[in-house]
């Protein structure tokens, strides 16, 4: 039995960088809480990108070498990886990749993680990006492991689906001060009423043709509602085709990526969300920190723990672009059922607070 309040850990968190998105911004929220805990954090980054902030050391590999071929990338941070776990004693490991491969995960168990309790996060409820292909891999790399999912629908698809016991739900950690610390920042923003999405253009998982489809069938537009999207990602000339398709270039208005969003948010009459999947969507909690609701679907995981209708903001239950662009005239013509979505955003995500979500990893590092 280790107790977090009595010895101090060496802790190895591993992300694949600390850039990108929602998963790796709260893997490195995580390693924040754990040193805020009392124990040794390293965090380990695979790709060399360090722009969310983490506790710890940061310390990427492979980072002061150059590669002639992408084989030889992957062995040196392979070997990088090997001789840190051989310098550093580690007491567990929280690991913050994907971990599709059984090959190269049955190599990491026996020669990087051997004999050290292994945290397995699982971002999403998309099982090909957390387990291997065939069922019994997946059993026999993790049978030992604590497997984290980030919402309770992801814990039940990854019980049913394996029969695993050794699975719990620690929502992502979400620093409310900060949200709202970060909000007051400047940004050029419009001074007129808009809708909001922001986070990576990547059309198979965050399904922005049909968020594109849905406001176009919607009366904002015609209201003078512009649609404004802030990110990055490979579709975005997918995305632009489409909103040349539906004559919305007057409509819609691109804003580049920023790692802080948060003054587009607190300004947007509301934010919205039209994903095929998510883990534990950070922008719901994000979005209702700062007083702004929410129109979301109510996709596989995440939505129908945080988003309650009329309460505040919409779960889109029918995926269908005619029931989305719906609810999104609702939320611009009945002002007394906005009001109240409003009113009820602080209240509704007190508890996935940093303060609360850092009771349960504690909870689970006594009990390693």
């Amino acid at each position: 039995m280790i107790s977090s309040k009595m010895n101090k850990l060496n802790v190895a968190v591993i992300v694949i960088s600390l850039s990108r998105g929602g998963a790796e911004r709260s893997t490195g929220t995580i390693s924040k809480i754990l040193e805020n805990l009392g124990h040794s954090v390293t965090l380990i980054s695979i790709i060399d990108e360090n722009e969310f902030e983490h506790g710890g050391e940061y310390y990427a590999l492979g980072s002061t070498k150059n590669y002639k071929t992408v084989f030889g990338r992957k062995i040196s941070k392979f070997l990088d990886a090997y001789q840190l776990f051989q310098k550093i004693n580690f007491d567990v490991v929280i690991d913050g990749r994907t971990r599709p491969l059984f090959l190269k995960e049955l190599i990491f168990n026996n020669l990087i993680f051997k004999n050290i309790p292994v945290v397995r996060i699982m971002h999403n409820s998309y099982l090909p990006q957390s387990f291997p292909k065939l069922k019994w891999q997946a059993r026999y790399l993790y049978k030992n492991d604590s497997l984290i999912a980030v919402s309770k629908k992801a814990q039940q698809i990854v019980e049913d689906t394996y029969g695993f016991d050794n699975v719990r739900t620690i929502n992502y950690p979400v620093s409310q001060k900060k949200i709202v610390e970060s909000a007051q920042a400047e940004l050029n923003i419009l001074e007129t009423n808009y809708v909001l999405f922001y986070g990576r253009f990547d059309n198979e998982s965050k399904n922005l043709l049909f968020l594109l489809e849905a406001y176009s069938m919607s009366k904002l537009s015609e209201l003078g509602i512009p649609l404004i999207l802030v990110g990055k990602g490979p579709d975005k000339p997918t995305i632009e085709n489409k909103i040349k398709e539906l004559n919305l270039i007057y409509h819609v208005i691109f804003k580049n990526y920023t790692p802080n969003p948060m003054p587009y948010v607190k300004k947007a009459l509301f934010t919205v969300m039209t994903s095929n999947f998510e883990g534990f969507p950070m922008t719901l909690i994000e979005s209702l920190t700062l007083g702004t609701p929410v129109v979301t679907l109510d996709f596989i995981s995440g939505p129908s723990e945080i988003i309650e209708t009329g309460v505040n903001g919409i779960l889109v239950t029918t995926k269908t672009t005619k029931a989305f662009s719906l609810a999104l005239n609702k939320m611009v013509e009945d002002v007394e059922f906005y009001n109240k979505c409003v009113q009820g955003t602080f209240e509704s995500i007190k508890y996935f607070d940093n303060f609360y979500i850092a009771k349960k990893w504690e909870t689970l590092l006594n009990e390693l």
